[in-house]
């Protein structure tokens, strides 16, 4: 006879995290010249906590600028290291939001793609050094239309005597949704016409009271 070794297999069946992106408004539009987004990031599994969770931001055309990304629960903001917003651990069937605030330098629709990951072992050194493939979302920017309206009023009296003095305003309007920034006037002055010195003011907002400003630069006259 011989002896007979019988052999019993065991399965192991890994249930992973599951990360989900949602942001609470996928398109923003562009009013101001800071914005933001709102994202849900959550581990949906049941029964396993997701170590050294993450999350990148990537602007594909180089136009949108990531001024921060906070935790909205805990008012906590994220420094990146290498690209990659370390979250820590996500504990099974939690959610978090972020705010992701950032600047923009176009005024044509553009996007921002983040991306999500957890690993065991660490944090990636990039997106591109994660071993796994991560998730992905899509956030949108929809900048508005800005426009200006001037109109100048003045002088007070129809007729000035030589050597004296009067004064002009130019009044300003925003007429469209976004908001206008660094705002620039040019004005070519009758020959004979000089800004007294230290006589420049403005007021904004309309309610508020006037304030001293630097004089304007003369650049032309006309004959």
């Amino acid at each position: 006879g011989g002896n007979t070794v019988s052999g019993l297999s065991d399965y192991l069946n890994y249930i992973a995290p599951s990360l989900t992106l949602q942001p609470v408004l996928p398109t923003v539009n562009g009013i101001n010249s800071t914005e933001h987004w709102d994202v849900i990031v959550s581990n949906a599994s049941n029964n396993s906590s997701a170590s050294n969770t993450w999350i990148s931001l990537q602007s594909l055309s180089g136009n949108i600028n990531v001024i921060s990304v906070t935790n909205l629960s805990t008012s906590v903001t994220i420094t990146p290291v290498g690209g990659i917003y370390q979250l820590g651990a996500y504990a099974f069937n939690t959610s978090k939001t972020y705010r992701i605030e950032f600047s923009y330098n176009t005024c044509t629709f553009d996007s921002l793609v983040m991306y999500a990951g957890w690993d065991c072992s660490g944090y990636p050194a990039s997106v591109a050094a994660y071993p796994c493939t991560p998730k992905k979302t899509t956030l949108y920017l929809n900048p508005q239309p800005a426009e200006l309206q001037i109109q100048v009023t003045g002088p007070a009296r129809s007729v000035i005597g030589l050597c004296d003095t009067t004064g002009f305003e130019v009044i300003f309007n925003s007429v469209q949704i976004a908001s206008c920034y660094n705002l620039i006037s040019n004005a070519i002055l009758p020959s004979g016409l000089a800004v007294v010195p230290g006589t420049s003011e403005a007021i904004y907002p309309t309610t508020s009271g006037w304030s001293s400003i630097a004089d304007p630069t003369v650049t032309g006259q006309n004959n």
